[in-house]
C-alpha cells in the first residue's frame, strides 16, 4: 500500500466514522452535550435543547 493509498484510507474510516457519531449524537433519545475543558458548551443536540427549553 502506498502512503497515498493509506492516507486515502484514512480519511474515508475518519469519514465515515464521524458520520456514525452524528447520526447518533443528531438522532439520540436523550440529552447529549460536549463540553471544552474550561466548561463552554461545544455541542448539544435536539433532544437536550428540548430538555433544557433552549
Amino acid at each position: 500500500m502506498t502512503a497515498l493509498e493509506w492516507a486515502q484510507r484514512t480519511e474515508r474510516a475518519l469519514r465515515q466514522s464521524e458520520e456514525r457519531f452524528h447520526a447518533l449524537f443528531d438522532n439520540a433519545p436523550v440529552g447529549i452535550s460536549l463540553y471544552s475543558d474550561d466548561g463552554q458548551v461545544l455541542l448539544a443536540n435536539q433532544a437536550l435543547a428540548v430538555m433544557t427549553g433552549e
